[in-house]
């Protein structure tokens, strides 16, 4: 390491001095001038502050104790450091282009700069002065460019005085509670042209990293690349303010060897772009945090995605800018979870211009919501898992559907409080706003869908049975149909269509549902009901018949009607005039006998 360097200016009481003399004042004497001067440098003899336990106040010594090598000042009562001790976690690394190297310990030379980066790690994290329990500490890279090549060493110095330390790991090492800080987009890591296999900065099963402030560059060279690769069980890290361009497989990976094993990661305000493959990949990792990123133009040769998630569960993903991901037609989804994936939360994303699905997902028990969906080359949200909540999110202008739920695993899902709208953008007349293909047990409620080329809703299949859709406002001219139901036993509360759930005979002072079946024959009293307007719908039992009582008018000529097996008798409540007294009534509306 370079020795710390100390500009210390003086002031003495003293007269001004020529230039071109020199003066050597004898120990002991005191020298008594006025005004003030300036000196070139000055030098002090290194003594032994351990064998200097007092000095006079104000005194100055350069002690070079082990440990210290630093100036200390006299205080009156005991010697206080003067300046940075070297022996400190911190280490700084100038590249081969730094402005200003003087500043650094470790100086590259442009060829496999990741030797002495290893060795600042390396320096920080054996700290000879450190708690054992405490390693760690920052290594700051300056401005400038470090040429990563794939070579591997096996001569690191050992700071603690042991056998050189050999490192079979390409790239850049990370180890426990290391901080890798660049000073901003112009510290740059850029690959050798030709390196393939390696990570350009590489941790395994360590925790409590920082990687912030600075550029990985892979120049579109080689091949099997990655920018940042968390591998193993990389707990309690973090990637802040990091720009990934250009890499020849994955931007960021974090890998876990078993479900959840590379957890408590977060990863924010990165630009990640132009990777062959993912943007970020995250496989068999749990609890992790992707927020405020840019992610585009990945995706550029292979079958991946913006975001792509394998098996790994309690994620959140917010506030992302997931953006013209896939170069070739069908190719990348903005977001894709592959093999499952529960409980993770997608949250306020700008999803737009991706070549796939916005969001394509496998999993159960996520929620999607708050999200910008547009202009995606399949359709805005394909869902094939169940218990999913999709609600909030804007989906307009895809090229398939809005919101796809597929083939018969989409069950339980609810879909809510969207704006669905200008789906089928390219007017095929084969896409819907909502469709579902066989998923039953779905809630479709509060959603506003205009515009979408076929359908608003689209239930496409016998098989679907028991969905239920209330309360979606469907508008526009541009569409064949609002709602196409195909499925089986489809309940309706909307504008367009009401479904009653039937139940049995009366449980309190008010029907408990407006349509009721009679299960016992004889007079049967009607309870009264709540409010003006109130529907009620009754059903004869199975046998006999039942004659209703109550508070009712009956049309025509008839004074009650006797409902049998499949007779109804349809109500309304009213709190019109009945025979002259306003007493509230129900009034028949009509009368089968079947």
């Amino acid at each position: 390491m370079k020795p710390t360097k100390l500009i210390l200016t003086l002031f003495l009481t003293c007269s001004l001095v020529p230039a071109a003399c020199s003066l050597v004042f004898a120990v002991g004497e005191d020298v008594i001038v006025a005004g003030d001067t300036q000196a070139a440098s000055m030098s002090l003899e290194p003594v032994s502050r351990a064998a200097t336990p007092s000095g006079s106040e104000g005194e100055i010594i350069y002690s070079n104790d082990t440990d210290d090598d630093t100036i200390f000042v006299y205080d009156g009562t005991d010697w206080v450091s003067f300046s940075a001790n070297q022996n400190v976690a911190t280490v700084i690394v100038a590249a081969s282009n730094s402005l200003d190297t003087s500043r650094a310990d470790y100086e590259c030379n442009g060829t496999n700069d990741q030797y002495e980066i290893n060795q600042a790690i390396l320096d920080v994290y054996y700290n000879p002065t450190a708690d054992p329990n405490r390693v760690g500490g920052v290594v700051y890279l300056l401005e400038g460019t470090y040429n990563i090549s794939d070579t591997t060493f096996t001569n690191y110095t050992d700071p603690l005085g042991g056998s050189d330390i050999s490192i079979a790991t390409k790239g850049i090492v990370m180890r426990d509670n290391i901080s890798l800080i660049g000073a901003g987009a112009g510290t740059v890591l850029q690959l050798v042209s030709g390196t393939s296999g390696l990570s350009v900065i590489n941790a395994a099963s360590v925790n409590r990293l920082l990687i912030s402030q600075l550029t990985i560059d892979g120049q579109d060279t080689g091949s099997n690349n990655i920018g940042i690769f968390f591998n193993s069980a990389v707990t309690n890290s973090k990637i802040d303010s990091v720009w990934v361009d250009r890499m020849k497989t994955q931007g960021i990976r974090l890998y876990g060897t078993s479900p959840g094993s590379s957890t408590y990661n977060t990863i924010s305000n990165c630009t990640i772009s132009n990777s062959s493959s993912n943007g970020l990949g995250i496989f068999w990792a749990d609890n992790n945090i992707i927020y405020d990123n840019i992610i585009k133009a990945n995706n550029q040769s292979s079958g991946d995605a913006g975001i792509f998630i394998m098996t790994s569960d309690n994620n959140v993903i917010s506030n992302n800018q997931i953006v013209d991901n896939g170069l070739f037609p069908q190719d990348a989804p903005g977001i894709w979870f592959m093999m499952g994936g529960d409980n993770n939360l997608i949250l306020n994303n700008n999803i737009q211009g991706n070549s796939q699905q916005g969001i394509k997902i496998t999993g159960d028990y996520n929620i999607m919501g708050g999200n910008n969906i547009e202009s995606n080359e399949f359709s805005g949200i394909m869902s094939g898992g169940k218990a999913n909540l999709i609600s909030g999110n804007t989906v307009k202008s895809n090229d398939m559907h809005g919101i796809y739920l597929m083939a018969s695993a989409a069950d339980d899902n609810s879909i809510s409080f969207n704006f669905i709208a200008d789906n089928d953008v390219n007017n095929t007349l084969s896409y819907d706003g909502i469709h579902i293909d066989s998923g039953s047990n779905n809630i479709i409620i509060s959603n506003r869908l205009m515009n979408n080329d076929r359908y608003e809703i689209n239930i496409s299949s016998l098989t679907a049975t028991n969905n239920y859709l209330a309360g979606n406002y469907t508008y526009g001219a541009d569409h064949v149909g609002e709602i196409l139901d195909s499925g089986t036993n489809t309940k309706y509360t909307g504008k367009e269509k009401i479904t009653l759930e039937r139940v049995s005979d009366f449980s309190s002072s008010s029907p408990d549902a407006s349509y009721t079946k009679l299960s016992s024959s004889g007079s049967v009293t009607v309870p009264d009901g709540k409010s003006a307007g109130d529907i009620l719908i009754l059903e004869g039992p199975d046998t006999g018949t039942a004659v209703p009582s109550g508070n009712i008018r009956f049309c025509g000529v008839h004074s009650n009607h006797n409902l049998g097996a499949d007779d109804n008798l349809v109500l309304i409540w009213t709190d019109d005039a009945f025979s002259g007294t306003p007493v509230p009534s129900w009034l028949e509306l009509s009368y089968s006998d079947n």
